[in-house]
């Protein structure tokens, strides 16, 4: 104990203000891989609508797609591109869209966490290289970040403004909720089963959004459960929180998504969509939410989510993530060490997350406020960033399988400069359906048809 008070007397005595970053661009590139005449290619003649100009069926439909991208170029920012691969289907049934994250990396330089899996695309950010394909050559199957299905027997808005008819589906809000998947709202495995199997299984690495998911019940993050508490707590119902600190201010705009502490509600029940949506009443309306209806297009809340996961750093020990370490959270780590505390109050602050805030946890929390947080990050506004949109139509024939289950699931380590393990699972993804409720509400539901009113 006498070591935690020198070092947070040598913190107070120096100051605690950490000097700030800022962000400032993204690229993305769409590769598109529909057969001539189809999808994003269909040449069938159409009048403009709602702000979108194109004459033409596939020409509509990408300037919806982009206009969901270049809202997420303008939100986010990477130094290395993000790799959207995307194809329309026909006669499939069932899905409006469907998306998965390409491939899985964990142990690389850079990462915050070790034997945590992220996103491609977060990690090709945290480590400044691009992984896929790797950098000391080879071939991981692809070149991609992200893959999107769409499904052609649903009518879809295809006008930017967002005055969609009540029985069409905003692409928009569609593309928003599925590249928000993609950048990393998602588990490497998403059914309860497959959260995460016992110690000895090779599925034991958690992914870093697992970090950031709490039940109530059993006041824990979910590296903190066993498995069969992950079991429980992934059908849990209203139980089932995020907090990262992020995503919980941003909550504070919500009239229905939060509990009483400020924790965002996620939804929990389905078992390939649990844990990864907000919930399906969630006020307002937001395209991450379980059952989507409308136009929502406000990436407020998906960002901040995101932000909590790594696409903004932050330091240990900075619980509410402003960029700076308090004498209070400074304080709170104590508490946390004494076990009189809560670990999920400021879950980052474990960086281990052995279920213990031991010493060297505190130094380093005591480091940053003393020497900055480095990564901390001022978003700057749209019209600051540097941002670029590159589409380009592939050979349907080079991607047979775009959108489906692509080879098998493999961990590939690699040997560049960045290491790291590459990994891919197959049948990872999630859909967007449609339904009718009982109130004759058209919505697009991921997973199924389950009446909101009676969820």
């Amino acid at each position: 104990m006498r070591t935690v008070q020198c070092l947070l007397a040598a913190a107070i005595s120096l100051g605690l203000m950490s000097p700030l970053q800022s962000i400032a661009d993204a690229s993305f590139r769409i590769e598109i891989f529909d057969n001539p005449d189809f999808g994003f290619n269909d040449p069938t003649p159409v009048a403009p609508i709602g702000g979108n100009q194109a004459t033409t069926l596939g020409e509509q439909r990408l300037n919806a797609l982009r206009e969901a991208v270049a809202i997420w170029a303008a939100t986010i920012d990477s130094p290395i591109e993000i790799v959207i691969l995307t194809k329309w289907w026909d006669g499939i049934g069932g899905p409006l869209a469907s998306a998965e994250v390409a491939f899985w990396m964990r142990d690389f330089a850079g990462a915050p966490r070790a034997n945590t899996w992220y996103p491609l695309a977060l990690a090709n950010k945290l480590a400044g290289v691009d992984f896929c394909p790797p950098p000391e050559g080879g071939d991981c199957g692809g070149d991609y970040d992200v893959f999107i299905d769409f499904f052609s027997e649903h009518r879809f808005y295809l006008g930017l403004d967002g005055n969609l008819p009540d029985d069409e589906f905003d692409l928009v809000s569609v593309s928003l909720h599925e590249i928000g998947h993609g950048l990393g709202i998602t588990t490497r495995f998403t059914s309860p089963q497959m959260t995460q199997g016992p110690p000895e299984s090779p599925r034991s690495s958690n992914a870093i959004y697992h970090y950031f998911l709490e039940h109530h019940f059993f006041d824990r993050t979910f590296p903190q459960m066993t498995f069969f508490e992950r079991s429980v707590a992934a059908v849990g119902g209203r139980f089932l929180h995020w907090i990262g600190p992020r995503g919980m201010a941003a909550a504070e705009s919500l009239t229905v998504g939060r509990d009483p502490s400020g924790h965002l509600l996620l939804f929990a029940g389905a078992n390939n969509v649990s844990m990864i949506h907000l919930i399906h009443d969630v006020s307002p309306p937001n395209f991450m939410s379980v059952s989507l209806a409308g136009s929502p297009r406000d990436t407020t809340i998906a960002y901040s989510m995101l932000a909590d996961l790594g696409w903004e750093e932050h330091c240990p020990g900075d619980c509410n993530a402003d960029g700076r370490i308090t004498i209070s959270e400074l304080l709170r780590a104590v508490r946390m060490a004494l076990a009189r505390e809560s670990l999920v109050r400021c879950a980052m602050l474990n960086v281990d997350d052995d279920g213990v805030v031991r010493v060297t946890e505190l130094i380093r929390a005591v480091n940053s406020s003393l020497n900055g947080c480095g990564g901390a990050s001022v978003r700057l506004s749209a019209e600051d960033r540097a941002v670029s949109i590159e589409v380009v139509r592939r050979d349907p024939a080079q991607s047979t399988a775009v959108g489906q289950p692509v080879g098998e699931e493999f961990e590939a380590q690699l040997s560049g400069p960045a290491g790291g393990v590459l990994g891919r699972e197959v049948g990872s993804g999630y859909a967007m359906r449609p339904y009718v409720d009982s109130h004759g509400r058209v919505w697009a539901g991921c997973g199924g048809g389950t009446d909101p009113s009676l969820d």
